[in-house]
């Protein structure tokens, strides 16, 4: 049977087992530099008496494609 594993977090033990961990990497840096700003954000509004309206941030993310992964196969 053909099976295809996927990660998260692009992590160093995605590289350093056989066969490699096709992965999704995340832009980490940007996430805690978008979280710092929101929670700024939230901190002024309260101090300023307003309601802070809450937001949602989508960030791109990338496939890394290693080893674990293939195209589907028809099974019988």
């Amino acid at each position: 049977q053909a099976l295809s594993v996927c990660g998260f977090d692009d992590s160093a033990m995605a590289t350093t087992i056989w066969p490699e961990i096709t992965t999704i990497r995340q832009p980490v840096a940007d996430m805690a530099r978008q979280a710092v700003a929101l929670l700024a954000e939230t901190v002024r509004s309260r101090t300023a008496a307003r309601d802070g309206a809450v937001q949602h941030i989508r960030l791109d993310f990338e496939l890394i494609s290693r080893a674990s992964d293939g195209p589907p196969i028809l099974l019988d």
